[in-house]
């Protein structure tokens, strides 16, 4: 568990997750998608590859890719080969993260005056899907920002979502906590200026998390005082 933090005392009001990565184990299923429409163009792609792209959006995933393997088509012509492979995949199960689901559940329990949203870059029917998924009604969340949400917004790593969640929620961002997975999602969380948790899984600890205020590796504890605590120290 790493750490940075200030002197200043903080009141926490809501906490701010993100959805793929924290509380649903979607990515080993989006790269075999995505090696399924490599596949088909006679192309292969590793792991080591597709790691670096985690977090960011899927149109700007396919045309680095396309560009990288040289394959000659456009995201309209291949975004369905992926988009089919991915669903095919997800009807044979989603797995969960069991530790990040008990994580906000016991959050609830010890703290429930806090307000829980869900800020995600996916489509909002993926979004309840997988919260759904996680064992988790419509109404446990008291917002769930989606992309979909503001035509205008740029998605993470820009931090227009969360921005958007916390005129939607009228919270400030020193009230907050977001949860996070990814390069790409602490830096949406931190530009918003919010105090932010890496939750790092397999595919993600290998990237850069340098910008959360506290990070929780694998295997390594969660408490929700013990959050509570760094976030009141920061």
């Amino acid at each position: 568990m790493v750490i940075h933090m200030n002197k200043e005392v903080r009141m926490l009001r809501y906490l701010l997750w993100d959805v793929d990565g924290i509380l649903v184990d979607t990515e080993p299923l989006k790269f075999k998608a995505w090696q399924t429409l490599f596949t088909k163009f006679g192309k292969e792609l590793s792991l080591e590859e597709y790691i670096p792209l985690i977090g960011h959006g899927g149109r700007e995933n396919m045309e680095t890719l396309l560009a990288m393997k040289g394959v000659r088509k456009t995201y309209e012509e291949t975004r369905p080969i992926y988009r089919n492979a991915y669903i095919e995949l997800r009807s044979r199960g989603v797995p969960i993260f069991e530790e990040n689901v008990r994580l906000v559940r016991e959050f609830k329990e010890k703290f429930p005056e806090i307000v829980h949203a869900v800020v995600s870059s996916e489509k909002k029917t993926t979004i309840r899907e997988n919260l759904r998924t996680a064992g988790f009604d419509e109404n446990f969340f008291a917002a769930v920002i989606s992309y979909e949400d503001n035509p205008e917004m740029k998605r993470k790593p820009a931090p227009d979502m969360y921005l958007y969640a916390l005129e939607k929620i009228s919270a400030a961002p020193t009230e907050c906590i977001a949860f996070e997975d990814t390069t790409s999602g602490i830096a949406a969380a931190a530009d918003a200026g919010l105090f932010t948790v890496a939750l790092p899984n397999k595919l993600t600890e290998a990237q850069d998390l340098l910008r959360a205020q506290l990070i929780i590796l694998l295997g390594a504890p969660r408490k929700p005082t013990d959050i509570v605590a760094a976030f009141r120290r920061w």
